[in-house]
């Protein structure tokens, strides 16, 4: 132990005498682990670690299929009363095929206790809920069984991010309500921290307060009704020790089905359908889809690393090269090759610690990115973080890389040459690599390094057309409002339409607004497609259908070619009237009417008595994130719920000024969401944001790799060739003479790697015909010649540098033979 220590001291000396070579592995290494680390870690809590449940592999949820006449399956969703139906004979003792079970809805309402009136995620659950996950509390309790599902007693349970970002961390929280449409609930208690929620209904949601069952939105009416159905009703249980899978199943479907069909309409509707119910383990469906994700993610990763370790490996061997007379000296004095492994491992091990520190730190950061924006996307991201296992992961890999790099210098040492070193005065060497191999190095590095980047660089051309595409709607100033009713009172459509256009008017009338309409946001609202019948040929249109009303084209700012727009007339009168945009009328208009003018004053009809006419053609515009341009057709319709808004010029509008104007025309409304469009439209090209991100990174560090690559493959030539540069110095040859020898000589290797690069890309181009034929196009060529610049410069630092520490010094340095 005392000689590694000594060894250990001695490396270390040596190394802070090459802090060039010491910096490009300990961060190409460190970035390239910390990455596999952060993956390894993701794929470990997503497909292995347990969850923080008791009895885990017994907890499922049940789902609800139902299957039309023909079969098919057309949903898979509960209706409430069936839900209900299923709980309550759970709860029968005689009856069980779970030990515990438990209800949930999911909803997002608007808390109008406070100023602010945030829009929450919220849960109605049965009590058992907290039960079966195990739900710690960091102040109060969870709910009762005297909170149960025929109770009407108003209590809330709040997370621990709730608390913290929604009041304050009170400490007298046990004291305060929460109000959810009209309802006061009392608050008894606080989730601890630690607690995760368990995803079984949208990967990534958070809920924000948990609310006894009973108390959930929908109507007596609703309740009732057995043909009904929602994705939100939620049933979840822990199956008996005594039962397995398909008996339950079994069992469940017969009792769910034969309840429903008693209760439907056996002529109407739902003729011939019947109700299979499947159990899903939590966690399959926390993992959902996601599995196949991790699995590409860490072979990625896994491939990213094994190009470090090659290109490391080149600098390594470079770096023994140049110790060899250091070795050599060992050797003479009677060391062993355990001696000579064990030198060589002592500054492997050291280089690998830096690299383990660097690593960890980057994971670290890895775990808190993949937070931030992958939480939507991937299941249990919030679960990352630097535990035992990555521990483990990170000394076992890092400890591994340090026993191969070793592993690799001493494979190349050959004793008895490097004994005859010292006895030719250092002519000669005890470590070769053939010219061949050599070659066959920088064909290779040359050849991935242009694919490779050549790839990433046109994909982040692609997503940057995308994300900054001028055909785009201009969405500047233009911000969304949704609203929603705050008390249990139920509106009619007459008395919510006037509510809504005396919020309009009062949010028109604040300065820094410059139009208020009553139009949802086209970036939000799903879009519906309508089929549509010419009147008059008979022709079907499948158009994408939009309500608006007259203020809509100039917000958007799509120019009204020929016709009208709406007027005040069309929507007290509900006139029967559309506007189309260009796209729909080439559709509808024929070749010998040729002018789209020709599409004004034909009817449009939804195939009932009713025809609606054309009055209008606006000129298209594109949705972010989409490549082409659909067919629309829009109804004049005030909305009821929504308005969108548009600003002054450097105006801003707060969530606290529109909840006060809100509140100063009607307490029966409340704010739901309000987004600016800008916001809306960045969500909707989060992966073309993603991609760009991604493709800029690897291109980077495709680059360094390569140029960290090629300059240990010539790095160990140029040594190799250091007493003919010497020899050459010596008679006279200048810099530049010998600059241009090294680059000649390489020369003819990267240009067969570059080549090489060619035909692998037309290899994949014709192996993936389908998938890229369409980005196939004169756009390429100025994108291969910023790949040949970049691999040029790649090429000449890496030709350039190794040269470099003996044209610029004495020739004496590179004839001597010497450190």
């Amino acid at each position: 132990m005392n000689l590694f220590t000594y060894q250990l001291k001695h490396a270390f000396l040596s190394l802070k005498k090459k802090p060039g070579f010491v910096f490009s592995v300990v961060s190409t290494m460190g970035i390239t682990l910390g990455a596999l680390l952060s993956v390894l870690t993701l794929a470990y809590v997503m497909l292995i670690k347990p969850l923080p449940y008791p009895d885990q592999d017994r907890l499922y949820r049940v789902d609800s299929q139902q299957f039309d006449a023909a079969g098919a399956l057309n949903v898979t969703a509960f209706s409430y009363p069936s839900l209900v139906h299923l709980y309550r004979h759970q709860q029968d003792k005689n009856q069980q095929v779970f030990d515990q079970v438990a209800l949930s809805i999911y909803d997002d309402e608007v808390l109008t206790s406070l100023a602010t009136q945030p829009t929450l995620s919220t849960a109605y659950v049965t009590p058992e809920w907290f039960k079966l996950t195990a739900a710690s509390m960091a102040i109060g309790r969870p709910f009762s069984e005297s909170e149960h599902i025929n109770s009407n007693i108003p209590v809330a349970v709040l997370s621990y991010q709730t608390w913290v970002n929604d009041f304050a961390e009170a400490t007298d929280i046990l004291d305060e309500k929460v109000t959810f449409r009209g309802i006061s609930f009392q608050v008894i208690g606080v989730l601890s921290s630690a607690f995760i929620e368990p995803k079984i209904s949208t990967i990534g949601r958070e809920t924000n307060v948990w609310l006894p069952f009973n108390f959930n939105a929908g109507g007596e009416t609703y309740r009732a009704r057995w043909w009904d159905r929602a994705n939100n009703l939620t049933f979840i249980g822990k199956l008996a020790k005594d039962e397995n899978v398909a008996q339950a199943q079994a069992k469940v479907t017969q009792l769910v089905n034969e309840t429903w069909q008693e209760n439907i309409d056996q002529n109407g509707y739902n003729k011939g359908w019947h109700i299979e119910v499947k159990l899903l383990s939590f966690q399959s469906v926390i993992l959902g889809d996601s599995g196949r994700s991790a699995y590409l993610l860490l072979l990625g990763v896994i491939g990213l690393l094994a190009i470090a370790f090659i290109n490391i490996a080149n600098l390594q061997l470079s770096r023994t090269v140049e110790k060899k007379n250091q070795l050599a000296l060992r050797a003479a004095v009677g060391a062993k090759r355990k001696d000579l492994f064990s030198v060589l491992f002592a500054e492997s091990f050291l280089l690998m610690f830096g690299v383990l520190l660097l690593a960890l730190l980057i994971a670290q950061v890895g775990f808190g990115v993949l937070q931030t924006n992958l939480q939507q996307v991937l299941p249990r991201v919030n679960e990352l973080s630097l535990g035992l296992f990555t521990l483990t992961s990170a000394v076992i890999t890092s400890l591994l890389l340090a026993i191969l790099f070793a592993l690799l210098s001493y494979r190349a040492i050959d004793l008895r040459r490097l004994n005859n070193s010292i006895q030719t005065s250092g002519k000669g060497t005890g470590l070769q690599v053939s010219k061949g191999m050599r070659t066959f190095l920088v064909i290779s590095q040359v050849t991935v390094a242009t694919v490779l980047i050549f790839i990433n660089i046109n994909l982040l051309k692609i997503s940057l057309q995308t994300i900054y595409d001028p055909s785009v709607m201009n969405v500047e100033q233009l911000s969304s409002v949704v609203l929603t009713q705050s008390d249990a009172v139920e509106l009619t459509r007459a008395e919510s339409s006037a509510i809504t256009a005396e919020i309009q008017q009062k949010i028109s009338e604040l300065p820094q607004v410059s139009v208020a309409s009553r139009n949802s946001s086209p970036l939000t609202d799903g879009e519906g497609t309508w089929s549509l019948t010419e009147v008059t040929s008979n022709q079907t249109v499948l158009p994408l259908g939009k309500s608006v009303d007259s203020h809509y084209f100039s917000l958007m700012g799509q120019n009204l070619l020929m016709g009208d727009n709406f007027i005040e007339s069309h929507f007290t009168d509900r006139a029967p009237v559309l506007i189309i945009n260009e796209q729909l009328a080439k559709q509808l208009v024929t070749e010998e009417q040729g002018n789209l003018s020709a599409a004004l004053g034909k009817q449009l009809s939804f195939g009932g008595p009713s025809a609606y006419t054309i009055i209008g053609i606006v000129n298209d515009h594109k949705l972010p994130g989409k490549t082409s341009i659909p067919t629309r057709v829009y109804m004049p319709n005030l909305s009821r719920s929504n308005l969108l808004i548009k600003l002054k010029d450097n105006q801003t509008l707060t969530r606290e000024q529109l909840v006060f104007a809100i509140k100063s025309t009607s307490k029966s409304i409340s704010l739901f969401e309000f987004s600016t469009l800008a916001q809306q439209k960045a969500q909707r090209l989060f992966s073309q944001y993603t991609a760009a991100i991604t493709t800029a990174t690897l291109t980077v560090i495709t680059f360094v790799l390569s140029a960290i690559g090629l300059y240990g493959i010539l790095s160990y030539s140029t040594q190799m060739r250091r007493f003919e540069i010497g020899t050459r110095m010596a008679i006279g040859a200048k810099r530049s003479d010998l600059i241009k020898l090294i680059i000649k000589d390489n020369a003819s290797a990267i240009l067969l790697g570059v080549l090489l690069s060619v035909g692998v890309l037309s290899l994949l181009t014709i192996g993936f015909s389908e998938q890229v034929s369409h980005y196939i196009t004169l756009e390429l060529l100025p994108v291969f010649i910023v790949t040949l610049a970049m691999i040029s410069m790649l090429s000449l630092f890496a030709c350039y540098f190794p040269l470099r520490q003996y044209i610029n010094k004495p020739v004496i340095h590179a004839l001597k033979g010497s450190e």
